[in-house]
């Protein structure tokens, strides 16, 4: 699920390398890379040993 994620997040940012955002200009080449070493690490981690990555269930903080 992560990385089907990350791979559409890459798809985007792809699509768009340079974006001009108001008066800055975003070059998402490195955001791009990063996402792509996002991905490896996921895919490495899921086949080292077998090990699979588990669902946490998540809880609701306590409110004051």
């Amino acid at each position: 699920m992560a990385v089907e994620v990350l791979n559409e997040r890459k798809t985007a940012l792809a699509a768009d390398l340079v974006a001009v955002q108001g008066i800055v200009t975003v070059n998402n080449a490195e955001n791009v890379k990063a996402i792509e070493r996002q991905t490896a690490s996921i895919e490495d981690r899921g086949t080292e040993g077998g090990i699979m990555p588990s669902l946490v269930p998540l809880m609701q903080a306590r409110r004051r």
